[in-house]
């Protein structure tokens, strides 16, 4: 938002990294022990589980490099490409695309990085992720914001 009032244009701005994410939160089934776990498979897809804030609950990832466009306003469409993308994977995948068809908090997003000419515009500065986030997957924002100012 940021961006979008204090500097003209974000056109052009956005480079994807050609990765697809989507996360959201499923019953708690498998006992994690308190780890993130994750299972790779070919083509550049991922399925992840990790502990959520309640003991009922965890939180589910499913990530797949692919340059596929969707629509932001179908989420059967959004199902759909995830299903095409994950029929074949083991381990809980299967059990992950079928619970995100039910998660109330189901949410998928490509991947990218903004890349800007410059920083600042007069008295506005962005730093760290505003500025030049690596990657949402990095979680160095903070750091890069020290640096950074």
């Amino acid at each position: 938002m940021v961006r979008r009032l204090a500097f003209d244009t974000e056109s052009g701005a956005f480079h994807s990294l050609d990765l697809i994410n989507a996360w959201f939160t499923i019953p708690a089934q498998i006992d994690l022990d308190d780890w993130y776990l994750m299972h790779n498979a070919p083509d550049g897809r991922v399925a992840s589980i990790r502990p959520g804030r309640l003991p009922t609950e965890q939180k589910a990832g499913l990530s797949v490099r692919s340059t596929e466009s969707f629509d932001r306003e179908n989420r059967g469409a959004q199902l759909n490409l995830l299903e095409r993308h994950f029929a074949d994977v083991g381990w809980e995948a299967p059990r992950l695309v079928r619970a995100a068809r039910n998660a109330s908090d189901f949410y998928l997003e490509s991947m990218g990085q903004v890349r800007l000419d410059r920083w600042s515009r007069g008295r506005v500065v962005l730093l760290g992720d505003a500025g030049y986030c690596p990657s949402p997957l990095t979680g160095l924002g903070t750091s890069l914001a020290l640096v950074g100012a």
